[in-house]
């Protein structure tokens, strides 16, 4: 089950929602626990028990690090233990068979048979579960949360299921407070529901569409890419990526605020950026903020020499890259955006940056496009890295990107790009931009100029009916397009 399944949207949820609004606010956590619960069992049953193993270590080493500093004890020892736990869930049951393939490589080479692949189960959102355990267990220890003498809270913090598949990934310390007690109110709830709508449209409308002109160009053979084709899929997944998992945060950030509960945004228009390093405060910021906080900062961040900035930035990327799955792929797209974060910081490139965009610089409007064509040129090849199944695949791709590939590359652009295609490229790209606020402004601005010349509540009433006939709309289509295609699970669902 997930958060666009048939089951989570006509019964799971509504149901879920009802029974919230109805009961007195001391069995809201007990019915949010259940339903995160019942949430994960539908989505992964094989590896519920983990999940519940887990949380149940999280907690108790919660609780013995509070008691260690209560009396004044040392605690950073059992931190350190149920971080390693924690790691080690995510090691053997993410990467433990390309941690094996590696290390058969030398075995092969020196005649020794292989060491066999181990048989293990996929823990749905098992990078996200970790992550959100290890704040758990770091924000007790800082002392910027206190640890839950209850289980069930911990369960709540740990697997709350608007996020648990693919975040945001929320820190123990924002979100402490509010598994404990939170405010509700019906109009809350309705903001949440809206938020809600415009995530599954922005999924199943446009990530979705895209998606199927992406894969089909994902799956040509090398040989059959032409440069224009194969822009086409690079261009194409990077929309598609960005729609499909925005759009789930928005659908996640929904729910929350459906239950009273503030989630931090995840996205703020990444494809605006004029460099990576601001690419990077703009895409997927709940785990920038994670990394920044629980590796980065402690590794030494940028106080320790220009060096020792350079390499906590390169390992801090490896092993975002890494994050995402157990592929060179991903460890080189980490690489990749490591390399431009550091490129970007030499005092060379500053200085350089500050005479040409700096106060008083000239030809700045001359300049300016060409930090947006090289940021979106560096973002779009790391996403076809990112995208690819190997890195033969990923090389092999961009070469006929640059038309390096097959010269008999007979693949036409015409084959993949249907109306729906367009009409949902051309959207995205638009949407990728910060209009829809202005036009929301401007909307705002429309219903107060027509409020002066109406009643009050009249303008009131024309500006909730127009907004409700949108996402109702908006909500039908999705409904539609859901029912009419083949099911296609959210990207980021596989980390």
């Amino acid at each position: 089950m997930t958060l666009t399944s048939p089951l989570f949207l006509f019964a799971f949820l509504p149901i879920i929602v009802i029974l919230y609004s109805l009961l007195d606010r001391r069995w809201r956590n007990i019915l949010i626990a259940l339903a995160s619960l019942g949430f994960y069992i539908f989505g992964d049953p094989a590896a519920t028990l983990l999940l519940l193993i887990l949380v149940l270590v999280n907690w108790g080493f919660g609780l013995g690090i509070s008691r260690l500093k209560e009396a004044g004890r040392p605690a950073r020892w059992l931190a350190a233990v149920a971080i390693s736990l924690d790691l080690l869930a995510l090691g053997y049951y993410k990467y433990a068979a390309f941690l094996v393939s590696i290390l058969n490589v030398p075995l092969i080479f020196a005649g020794i048979l292989p060491l066999p692949a181990p048989s293990m189960i996929t823990v749905l959102g098992i990078s996200f579960i970790t992550f959100t355990a290890v704040s758990y267990i770091v924000d007790i220890l800082r002392g910027d949360a206190v640890a839950y003498n209850n289980p069930t809270y911990t369960f709540s913090f740990i697997a709350l299921f608007p996020k648990v598949i693919a975040g945001p990934i929320t820190t123990f310390k924002s979100l402490a407070g509010q598994v404990l007690k939170r405010e509700w109110s019906a109009g809350q709830a309705l903001s949440g529901g809206a938020r809600f709508i415009l995530g599954l449209a922005k999924k199943v409308i446009i990530a979705d569409t895209i998606g199927t002109a992406v894969n089909q160009i994902f799956s040509l053979p090398a040989g059959q890419l032409t440069p224009a084709v194969a822009w086409i899929g690079a261009i194409g997944y990077t929309l598609q990526l960005y729609f499909d998992f925005s759009g789930y945060s928005d659908m996640a950030i929904g729910l929350g605020r459906v239950f009273g509960f503030t989630f931090m945004e995840n996205f703020n228009y990444p494809y605006i950026s004029t460099s990576v390093r601001e690419f990077w405060r703009r895409w997927h910021m709940s785990l920038t903020n994670w990394f920044r906080e629980y590796l980065y900062i402690p590794l030494g961040g940028n106080r320790a020499g220009r060096l020792r900035t350079y390499g906590n930035l390169m390992t801090v990327f490896l092993l975002c890259g890494l994050w995402h799955g157990a592929n060179w792929t991903f460890i080189v797209w980490g690489a990749w955006h490591g390399l431009f974060l550091i490129l970007e910081r030499l005092p060379l490139v500053n200085r350089l940056g500050k005479a040409v965009f700096g106060p008083g610089a000239r030809n700045t409007f001359i300049f300016m496009p060409l930090k947006y064509v090289y940021t979106m040129l560096v973002v779009i090849l790391g996403w076809v890295m990112f995208r690819s199944g190997s890195v033969t695949q990923a090389l092999e791709f961009l070469r006929a990107m640059f038309g390096c590939g097959n010269a008999a590359a007979l693949a036409m652009p015409v084959w993949y790009m249907s109306n729906s295609v367009v009409i949902a490229m051309l959207l995205a790209v638009i949407l990728s931009w910060p209009l829809a606020p202005r036009l929301l402004a401007g909307f705002r601005g429309l219903t107060d100029t027509v409020k002066s010349r109406m009643a009050d509540t009249a303008g009131d009433t024309l500006a909730v009916a127009v907004s409700v006939i949108i996402l109702l709309a908006l909500l039908l289509l999705s409904l539609m397009m859901l029912t009419s295609r083949n099911f296609q699970p959210f990207i980021y669902a596989q980390f």
